[in-house]
């Protein structure tokens, strides 16, 4: 009986009808010519592909991070006929894509097949290749379709057809934007995490672990140590997590530091090009995939897109209408075309806020430069900047913490509109402060601002207390104190109770550096009556440290320590946290002196966990563990940490009087207490660790298998040999002891030398007899 068909068999397309002859199976001769060439060669076929559809083939690279990501993609390949995944250019789809259906192909008895709709010119053409690899089987199988995004109507036609030609066959697509199917379901990745560990055995996070991994594939010398841990981590944030800027930027190792690459991104991303052979479908590099992301959007959309790469990396739908806002583009449709942003992950929004990577921020610079807009965008955004600050004494608190914006804002309005840069530096100099690290071209750039700014200038006050209190950061006293004077004045002048109170502060830091404590107490004892009275608790507990450090400095440390506990609860919450930072530091200082190495160390572990953005403050509690295990006992732990702390601390403010002269005492302490060569081989140790590693070390406290303090382990025969070196036996004597020829003695106290770092015979014997408790020698005939 002839078998009658509904469709066609190549291309599943309807069949003429109402032709003599048997019942036809193809609709066309075409499509009778690609089923004859597909059955000629369809063991080839289904081991290769056919076409643009190719069976799968695994990676050459390392598959760094995203466990998690791949356990949940997982089961959702169980329970979704279509999975996409969605996330911004170079974010990792299609690597993870890749990954999963590797991982998972064992599930798929039909296979798995690859096909990049990038390079598909006709989809009837991809329907067909489709069907020849997946064929009639009745197998379960996979099919990834990778960039969806370049063709959304035809990714969703064909998993359509899939839908109706194989029960059994799943599909995962990769977009930046979602493509909405039946029995599907989406999943929006998100970038390499840039802080914490990237899992239980590995101390630093899956980007810097993805940056070290591919810069020694260029580089095989390249180790992350301490020269450059800060400037990789850095780096990593930088780039948002996005792998492939990742990637590309470790390519760049042979050439530049990780230092020096971060400097040279400041003028753009034209570093971060890929390799000049590529494989079909895969970006060269992220302004490669951003550039191709970007034609695909409307003239609005990238109106929009390039002129809010002057703002920050976070903002707002009124920071937004402000820049982009103009002819071609009314304020009505800028929410409509930001939301549109967002549908293809070039914008991500949340709680009424927006954000932007900082990859992506570069590439619309590069635009909005190239259509000749910078100006005028620029311009926009000063000016409302100063709006504000003009309006409310401060900018927008998410502008107010962005310390980068600031920086650019008030540059540029250094440059072309001098009346808007006083308040941008008063803003500027607050963010600073508020995130702990200050540079000396940064505390030019604010004191800048005072040039050409008129004495009754409301801005004059306030600039002047910001100038005091960086001068009082980067250590210029002398300005410190002329600032603070000039602050003071024009406080009282005008007549401004909370300017006097902040200004009195800076004075009173001023004169304690100075070493002038008296004046510094009146100071710093208005200011806190006077912050009190405002019920600015932060400040007031700013007020607290300072008076606790000059007790302390003065040789009271009950009152120094009462103090300092008193400015710590003050800054807790509201208070700026690098203040926090010092007044926890200062408080187990003050416990170190009094004798409570408990209630230091608590402090000082406290501090460790509150440090993370602040790698100064992590050193400087690293150091408080440091003097605290040497104090209880443990001369090799602290040694080791306090040696690394030592060589990792960063530009800082300075701790309070007298702690680096305690830290220095404690660590030549701890080297009278150990052997020369312990010392050595501490030290070597401690000038390889990173400070990750160091906080991975004091966390949870005591000896691990990688604890480069613990004494060698030695097996039992090895302690026994040592027992009769100690007990003056020679080769011979201990030989027949142990029942084994004076040849294997001598082998095994070589093996023992060379574990304790030991050259002689007499050196084991000493060591022997220095270890605690009573030799007992084994047993024997």
């Amino acid at each position: 009986m002839a078998t009658t068909f509904l469709r066609c068999l190549s291309c599943a397309g309807p069949l003429p009808t109402g032709r003599p002859g048997p019942a036809a199976k193809y609709c066309s001769n075409a499509c009778r010519q690609r089923a004859h060439r597909r059955r000629k060669n369809d063991r080839t076929a289904r081991s290769g592909g056919i076409g643009g559809v190719s069976a799968l083939q695994p990676t050459a690279d390392s598959f760094i991070g995203r466990e998690a990501d791949l356990a949940h993609l997982t089961r959702l390949l169980r329970s979704h006929r279509h999975l996409t995944l969605v996330g911004p250019p170079g974010v990792g789809k299609s690597r993870l894509a890749h990954e999963l259906a590797h991982r998972t192909r064992q599930s798929y008895p039909g296979g798995v097949w690859h096909l990049d709709l990038d390079t598909v010119t006709e989809p009837a053409d991809a329907r067909a290749d489709i069907a020849g690899v997946l064929g009639l089987g009745r197998h379960p199988a996979l099919v990834l379709l990778d960039n969806c995004d370049e063709a959304l109507d035809a990714a969703a036609e064909l998993v359509a057809y899939l839908s109706c030609r194989w029960q059994h066959a799943t599909t995962l697509l990769t977009s930046r934007e979602p493509v909405l199917l039946p029995e599907g379901t989406t999943l929006a990745l998100s970038p390499l995490r840039t802080t914490g560990r990237a899992d239980r055995d590995t101390p630093v996070s899956a980007a810097v672990q993805l940056f070290v991994e591919r810069a020694r594939a260029t580089d095989p010398s390249f180790a992350l140590d301490g020269t450059h841990e800060d400037d990789v981590a850095r780096l990593c944030a930088h780039l948002d997590g996005l792998p492939l800027a990742i990637e590309c930027a470790a390519r760049r190792t042979g050439f530049f530091t990780p230092g020096e690459i971060l400097e040279r991104l400041g003028d753009g991303i034209g570093l971060l090009s890929g390799p000049a052979r590529t494989p079909p479908g895969r970006s060269q590099g992220p302004r490669e995939a951003l550039r191709r992301s970007y034609r695909l959007l409307g003239r609005g959309e990238q109106a929009v897109l390039r002129r809010l790469s002057v703002l920050g990396t976070e903002f707002d739908l009124s920071d937004a209408t402000a820049v982009c806002a103009g002819d071609d583009v009314p304020e009505s449709a800028v929410a409509a075309l930001l939301a549109r942003l967002a549908t293809t992950s070039l914008v991500h929004a949340a709680d009424g806020r927006y954000r932007q990577l900082n990859v992506v921020r570069a590439f619309g610079r590069e635009v909005l430069a190239a259509e000749g807009e910078e100006t005028d965008v620029r311009d926009r955004w000063i000016a409302a900047l100063v709006r504000d600050m003009e309006r409310n004494g401060s900018t927008k608190p998410h502008i107010a913490a962005d310390r980068d914006t600031l920086l650019e804002a008030c540059a540029w309005a250094g440059e072309r509109r001098p009346e808007g840069k006083a308040p941008l530096a008063v803003g500027l100099g607050r963010c600073l402060l508020r995130h702990g690290h200050v540079r000396q071209t940064d505390y030019d750039l604010v004191r800048s601002a005072r040039t050409g700014l008129p004495p009754a200038s409301p801005w004059a006050g306030p600039l002047l207390t910001e100038c005091a209190a960086l001068a009082n950061w980067v250590g210029d006293p002398a300005g410190a104190l002329t600032y603070a004077l000039d602050a003071v004045e024009a406080a009282r002048a005008q007549g401004r109770p909370a300017l006097l109170a902040r200004a009195l502060l800076e004075l009173g830091v001023a004169h304690s550096t100075a070493g002038e404590l008296t004046p510094a107490r009146r100071c710093l004892e208005e200011s806190l009556a006077l912050h009190r009275a405002a019920g600015q608790t932060g400040q007031a507990g700013a007020c607290l440290y300072r008076l606790a450090a000059g007790a302390l400095s003065l040789g009271d440390s009950h009152r120094g320590g009462a103090l300092a506990a008193k400015a710590v609860e003050s800054l807790r919450v509201p208070g700026p946290r690098p203040t926090l930072l010092l007044a926890l530091h200062l408080a187990g200082h003050a416990a170190v002196v009094r004798g409570d190495v408990e209630h230091a160390r608590a402090r000082f572990t406290e501090g460790l966990d509150a440090a993370e953005a602040h790698p100064w403050a992590t050193a400087l509690m690293l150091e408080g563990l440091a003097v605290a295990s040497v104090t209880d006992g443990y001369a090799a732990q602290g040694l080791y940490i306090g040696g690394a702390a030592l060589r990792l601390r960063a530009a800082a403010p300075l701790p309070a009087p007298g702690w680096d002269q305690l830290v220095r005492a404690t660590l030549e302490q701890a080297r009278a207490e150990l052997d020369v060569r312990e010392i050595r081989r501490i030290g070597a140790a401690a000038a390889r660790a990173t400070l990750q590693d160091m906080v991975a070390y004091v966390r949870p406290r005591g000896s691990s298998e990688d604890d480069p303090t613990a004494l060698p382990l030695l097996a039992e025969r090895e302690r026994d040999l040592l027992t009769l070196i100690g007990h003056g036996l020679t080769n011979a004597q201990i030989a027949r002891r142990l029942r084994i020829s004076p040849r294997a003695v001598a082998y095994r106290l070589t093996g023992v030398r060379r574990k304790l770092g030991l050259r002689s015979r007499t050196e084991l014997a000493v060591w022997a007899g220095r270890q605690p408790g009573s030799p007992r020698e084994p047993e024997g005939p």
